[in-house]
């Protein structure tokens, strides 16, 4: 009886084996990435930010030498440039629905610029915050808005501000107050949670208004 046991467990481990094996078989491969992947001088400086563009073949680039670049991708040919600045670009993003996108600027420059159609043509929407860095950009989640991060050298307290994504007029921005450094910023799909990272190692978290107001008046809202 013993015998029979050690042999039924025999052939069930070899079963179990087996059916390992052609799962294993069926199972997906991992890609390996390309050994020398293509690469192009995106900027006379270094290039501070990429951003692909939804539901198409590109990429803009933005440079420390004030140019952001639309590039065709994966072959990264170079399309033409988005924009031309005196200054550096640190921040970059681009709409959800991939039909613009805005830049910043260590100066508290903010661009908008279509990207296809006959207002591509048209020359970028510009607004200047007052010598605030625009750290870093993303759009709201129904793409109304740009979330910048916004940072004034002389002090020591960062704040987010909304601009009406067509016109780039300021709506709402956020202080937050007593907080570290803060340098890049992200949130869910409905933007009512932010999410910031700054240079002590601490994240911080904020919860957006439930609803925005449809005239932009300027108002400031704590946490």
């Amino acid at each position: 009886m013993l015998r029979t046991l050690r042999n039924r467990l025999a052939i069930l481990a070899v079963g179990a084996v087996a059916a390992t094996a052609s799962i294993l078989s069926r199972a997906p491969q991992p890609v390996l990435a390309e050994t020398t992947p293509p690469c192009v001088q995106a900027s006379a400086a270094e290039v501070t930010r990429v951003a692909f563009v939804p539901s198409t073949e590109f990429v803009i680039s933005a440079g420390a030498d004030g140019r952001a670049v639309l590039w065709s991708f994966p072959d990264l040919r170079r399309m033409r440039d988005v924009v031309t600045s005196d200054s550096g670009l640190i921040s970059l993003a681009v709409s959800r629905n991939g039909q613009r996108v805005a830049m910043g600027d260590a100066a508290g420059n903010i661009w908008m610029k279509w990207l296809w159609g006959n207002e591509a043509r048209q020359p970028a929407v510009k607004q200047t915050m007052q010598n605030d860095a625009a750290l870093d950009l993303m759009p709201s989640g129904d793409d109304t808005y740009f979330f910048a991060l916004m940072l004034n050298p002389s002090q020591a307290t960062p704040s987010i501000r909304t601009f009406e994504s067509l016109t780039l007029s300021p709506s709402n921005w956020f202080e937050a107050a007593a907080t570290p450094s803060l340098w890049s910023f992200s949130a869910d799909v409905g933007t009512t949670l932010i999410a910031a990272a700054g240079d002590t190692g601490g994240i911080v978290r904020w919860k957006t208004p439930q609803r925005l107001p449809a005239r932009y008046e300027n108002q400031k809202v704590r946490f």
